[in-house]
C-alpha cells in the first residue's frame, strides 16, 4: 500500500517556525530529515518496502551534514535519486513497515530547518490472507437537551496559514477578531453556549478544527473567512454548505485556497478512505446534510435582510474540508472578501462587524427553533 502526503515549507524570519516543535506521540517513531533549503516537499510511503520517501522540488534541499535520519536504529539504510518528474528524492529504508501519520516543520537548533515526519508501526505483511479491516462508526454526540445548543466558532487560517492579505491585514486576524464579537453577542442573546477552535494565532489543521468542535460536543459548527480572489471576481458575503462538488468557479477556487492550508502540515489530501468507512459517514450525514442546508438558509435569509452587502449568489455549495463531519451541522461563511475595496472598509468597520454578528445570531435563533421543532417531528 502506498500512500501520499503533500506539504510545502515556508520559511519566516525571527525563529517562528520552532513554535511548531512538539514531542511525538507515544508509540510514534519520528524521522527527522535535516534541510538545506525552502522548497515543496513530498511524502509517500510503500509499506509493503518497508520504505518512506521524501522528494523535494529543488536539488540540494537536504543538508547531507545533519543526517539526524541516519542515527535511528530502525533506519537501515538511505539512498538518494530522482523522480519522473525530476523531483530529488531521499528514500529511508526502514527494519519494519511503518504507516505515515503526520509531518511539521521545526528548529533542532536556532535556524536549521528539520521536516519531522512521523511513522505509526503496523504488522508486517502476512503471507496468508489478510483480515479485512474494519472500523468503529463514529461517534455520533447527541446534544443534552437541558443545555442551550453549542455553537462552535471556527476563524479560519491562523499561525504559518494567514489566509488571504491586504495591504497589511491578514485574513486569519480578522476572524480571530470577528469569531471574538460574534462570540459575545452569541452568548449575551441567552440563546447559546459557544465554543471556538482557535482563540490566538495558531495553526490548526482542517481535522483538527473538526475534532475539536467534536470534542466541545458542538450542536453546529460555523467556519468564518474572509477571501481574496482576482479583483472584481467576487464581493458581498457567501454562505456555504457542503457538497461534492463546487457550485459554481468561485466555489472551486475558494475550495482550492482552503484545503491548500493542508499542504503546511503535510497532511493526507488522497481521500482513500476505505469503502466501510465511507458508507459509515454517507449514513450519518442522511440526518446531518438536510440539517446544515436548513442552517445555512437560515442564516442567509436572515444576512441578507439586515445587511446590503451580500453576493448576486449568497447561498451556495462546495466540498471544503472543514464541512465534512458526519455528525453535526456545519456551514462556512464568507463575510467579504478583502480583494474588494468596500467589502475590506466593512471588515474593518466595528459598526459593520456588529450588524454581521447580529444577523448570523438572529440566523442561529431562527435554524434552532426550526430545527427542534423539526425534530420533535421525527420523533413521532
Amino acid at each position: 500500500m502506498i500512500r501520499i502526503f503533500l506539504l510545502t515549507l515556508i520559511l519566516f524570519s525571527g525563529g517562528t517556525l520552532a513554535a511548531l516543535a512538539h514531542p511525538p506521540q507515544e508509540g510514534i517513531l519520528r524521522l527527522s530529515v535535516p534541510m538545506a533549503v525552502a522548497t515543496p516537499f513530498r511524502l509517500s510511503e510503500n509499506r509493503g518496502a518497508s520504505t518512506v520517501t521524501v522528494e523535494a522540488e529543488d536539488f540540494d534541499a537536504f543538508d547531507p551534514r545533519r543526517g539526524a535520519y541516519q542515527v535511528n536504529p530502525q533506519v537501515t539504510g538511505v539512498r538518494a535519486d530522482v523522480s519522473s518528474d525530476g523531483w530529488e528524492q531521499l528514500v529511508i529504508q526502514l527494519s519494519e513497515p511503518h504507516a505515515l501519520a503526520g509531518a511539521h516543520i521545526s528548529e533542532d537548533i536556532p535556524g536549521n530547518q528539520v521536516l519531522e515526519i512521523d511513522l505509526m508501526p503496523i504488522a508486517a505483511p502476512s503471507a496468508a490472507r489478510a483480515a479485512p479491516v474494519t472500523r468503529a462508526p463514529l461517534p455520533i454526540l447527541a446534544p443534552d437537551p437541558n443545555l442551550p445548543p453549542l455553537i462552535v466558532l471556527d476563524p479560519g487560517h491562523g499561525g504559518i496559514d494567514p489566509g488571504a492579505t491586504r495591504d497589511g491585514l491578514r485574513e486569519a486576524d480578522l476572524m480571530l477578531t470577528f469569531s471574538r464579537e460574534l462570540s459575545e453577542v452569541l452568548i449575551r442573546s441567552g440563546r447559546f453556549r459557544v465554543g471556538v477552535t482557535r482563540e490566538s494565532d495558531m495553526f490548526l489543521r482542517l481535522s483538527e478544527r473538526v475534532s475539536r468542535a467534536r470534542a466541545l460536543g458542538a450542536t453546529a459548527f460555523v467556519s468564518l473567512h474572509a477571501d481574496a480572489l482576482a479583483e472584481g471576481k467576487a464581493k458581498g458575503a457567501i454562505v456555504y454548505t457542503l457538497s461534492d462538488t463546487a457550485s459554481d468557479a468561485i466555489a472551486a477556487d475558494l475550495v482550492q485556497a482552503h484545503d491548500r492550508a493542508d499542504l503546511l502540515a503535510g497532511v493526507d489530501l488522497s481521500g482513500e478512505d476505505d469503502e466501510i468507512t465511507n458508507t459509515l459517514l454517507e449514513l450519518a450525514r442522511v440526518d446531518t446534510q438536510p440539517r446544515s442546508d436548513a442552517l445555512g438558509d437560515a442564516v442567509v435569509a436572515a444576512m441578507s435582510a439586515q445587511l446590503e452587502r451580500m453576493h448576486t449568489t449568497p447561498r451556495r455549495q462546495a466540498g471544503f474540508g472543514v464541512l465534512k463531519a458526519p455528525d453535526f451541522p456545519a456551514i462556512l461563511i464568507e463575510l467579504g472578501f478583502m480583494s474588494n475595496k468596500k467589502d475590506l472598509e466593512n471588515l474593518m468597520s466595528e459598526e459593520w462587524r456588529a450588524k454581521a454578528a447580529a444577523a448570523i445570531r438572529d440566523g442561529l435563533i431562527d435554524w434552532v427553533d426550526a430545527d427542534a421543532a423539526s425534530a420533535a417531528l421525527r420523533r413521532n
